[in-house]
């Protein structure tokens, strides 16, 4: 089976090197995976200045591709009519894998599962390490080895740190209505087709970096942040009613609350 890892980046800078270097230090053989780039929104100078770097990463199989529609779910789609792997594998141009993580992950795909790899909290000022509510989900459920969907729906919220089946995910794709909260939903659209989340081993490890909180994100209004909200909850509400038989009700109610909790805490998490 072959893997394809899809980035997604917007004006890419030193982070991406880290990241793709994750990926080159995989112990799983390079010709059982490639990484498909795409520029979204942006293109020179930083289309030649990916095309410079990945010279001097000549063993890793890399396809680059660039787009002038900015969005990371219009990047993400692209990427996925592109992939050519069995599995797909999200990762963000800023967070980076450990050793193992490809091949720890393509060892507990099955084709109506999810795996999933643990997850650490890097600072990007401190460089300390902590675990978030993924990773205290993944200790919490570890001993089990795999999960259902409604007990593993921490694992859903976002579409990185796991791997997921091609045909699991078949034609469904990010709305790119939404610019946050599109991870989740695009999740959600495949729980039907999802029997189980399997848990890879812990030291198969998806490294995340945390920033500070953008200044257009601080700018919002407590009213478009609620509206916001309100527009993704629905979205929700219209995925699980247009295959209701097959659509689990409380795992779609956990993500509606989840969507209007953010209107309380007054920011996006």
């Amino acid at each position: 089976m072959k893997v394809s890892v899809i980035i997604p980046t917007y004006r890419p800078g030193d982070y991406i090197w880290k990241c793709l270097e994750s990926l080159r230090c995989q112990t799983l053989q390079k010709s059982q995976f490639e990484v498909v780039i795409v520029l979204n929104g942006c293109d020179e100078p930083y289309h030649q200045m990916m095309r410079d770097g990945l010279k001097e990463m000549p063993d890793l199989n890399v396809r680059l591709f660039q787009t002038n529609q900015p969005g990371v779910s219009n990047a993400r789609n692209l990427a996925l009519a592109e992939a050519k792997g069995d599995g797909i594998c999200f990762l963000d141009d800023d967070d980076w894998v450990s050793k193992n993580y490809l091949e720890g992950l393509l060892s507990h795909l099955s084709k109506d599962a999810i795996a999933v790899a643990n997850v650490l909290d890097c600072d990007e000022e401190t460089g300390r390490e902590s675990k978030g509510y993924i990773a205290r989900a993944f200790e919490h459920l570890r001993a089990e080895g795999s999960v259902s969907l409604l007990k593993g729906r921490s694992f859903m919220s976002s579409s990185c740190c796991k791997l997921i089946p091609r045909d699991l995910i078949g034609d469904k794709r990010f709305d790119t209505r939404f610019r946050l909260g599109e991870d989740a939903l695009f999740m959600a659209s495949l729980s039907a087709r999802v029997k189980q989340i399997v848990l890879a081993d812990e030291d198969v490890v998806y490294y995340r970096r945390i920033r500070g909180i953008s200044a257009s994100r601080k700018g919002e209004s407590r009213w478009g942040k609620a509206k916001y909200a309100m527009r993704l909850a629905w979205a929700y509400v219209k995925l699980y009613f247009k295959d209701v038989r097959r659509n689990n009700f409380r795992f779609f109610l956990s993500r509606v609350a989840a969507s209007l909790l953010k209107i309380v805490k007054k920011t996006w998490i």
